[in-house]
């Protein structure tokens, strides 16, 4: 079993919910049970899936969650998008972290094929 922390993208799965988090607080209150709801639900799916994941023994197992996690990263971003494209949070914010989203999409999505590649 692998310690989830030890991962060398975990500080950024927290600090992109944290973000994450940080935005819903910022839009409208008639939007708390729809896109702020799916949007923290989404990111913290994200760091769920991992930890699941490391659980298990088999990497080819851990990579599937993985990829659960890698799904779930790219609805947070979706739904970050659909912020600004909604008018309901600032075009730069949204741009700096989709940007973040999917640098961080990209380092699990190569750590997942890793997994893949030695099992």
């Amino acid at each position: 079993m692998r310690n989830p922390k030890n991962l060398g993208f975990w500080d950024e799965i927290t600090e992109f919910i944290v973000r994450c988090y940080r935005l819903t607080g910022q839009l409208p209150k008639d939007e708390c049970y729809n896109l702020s709801s799916q949007l923290k639900r989404a990111a913290v799916s994200v760091r769920l899936n991992v930890v699941e994941g490391a659980a298990c023994e088999n990497p080819a197992e851990f990579a599937r969650f993985l990829e659960i996690a890698y799904r779930s990263l790219r609805e947070s971003i979706t739904c970050i998008e659909l912020t600004a494209e909604l008018g309901m949070y600032t075009c730069e914010k949204v741009g700096e972290l989709v940007d973040f989203g999917d640098r961080l999409a990209g380092v699990i999505y190569r750590y997942r094929q890793s997994l893949i590649r030695g099992s």
